[in-house]
């Protein structure tokens, strides 16, 4: 009987010692996720985005307009991310421009940076990232553009080559495409 006890004594402190100290040839375990590049998302004004276009002089500049809160913007947005693959990249550069922002006193853009910039790893926007910092309704009205999305896609010197929105889409049919902007940019490549 007293044997019995020291075995179950014994069982007991060898499982204790077992369980809570790890066992010396367990190998950490090691992730075999892709890197994926950094994603890097700056703060500007209107003005400042336009100073990034032009310091792409002699590239089609392709600026996508988003809200993580419109639906199109988001479903799209891995279309847009995909011209990074589909045109040279000394031929193009692309800007994201978010807007989500929308002017609250406490709710500046860095508010929205921790979402917007989850949002670009997962489509691995590896190109150039802005958030707006002036409120969203205030930049429709500055640039005359009644929502998200819009695309747009400026000339190798600088100047905008065409606007798409879906301002004047009386439809679903009437809506622009990344097809549309591919064409866009495939002609512009050919001057």
């Amino acid at each position: 009987m007293k044997c019995h006890h020291g075995i179950v004594c014994l069982s007991a402190v060898l499982f204790a010692l077992f369980t809570a100290t790890p066992v010396a040839a367990e190998k950490p375990r090691t992730s075999k996720k892709e890197v994926k590049p950094a994603v890097e998302l700056k703060v500007r004004s209107w003005k400042g985005l336009q100073k990034l276009v032009a310091a792409h002089k002699g590239k089609v500049v392709v600026v996508d307009i988003w809200t993580t809160t419109c639906g199109t913007c988001v479903e799209e947005f891995p279309k847009f991310a995909a011209l990074q693959k589909q045109f040279p990249k000394d031929k193009i550069a692309l800007i994201s421009l978010n807007c989500d922002y929308d002017g609250i006193k406490d709710k500046p853009p860095e508010f929205y940076r921790a979402d917007v910039t989850k949002f670009l790893r997962k489509q691995n926007a590896t190109f150039e990232n802005v958030m707006l910092n002036i409120a969203f309704i205030d930049f429709l009205d500055q640039v005359d553009l009644s929502s998200t999305p819009a695309v747009l896609v400026y000339r190798p010197n600088g100047k905008l080559a065409k606007r798409f929105d879906n301002d004047k889409a009386e439809k679903l049919e009437d809506e622009f495409t990344i097809k549309d902007v591919k064409q866009q940019i495939a002609k512009l490549l050919k001057k």
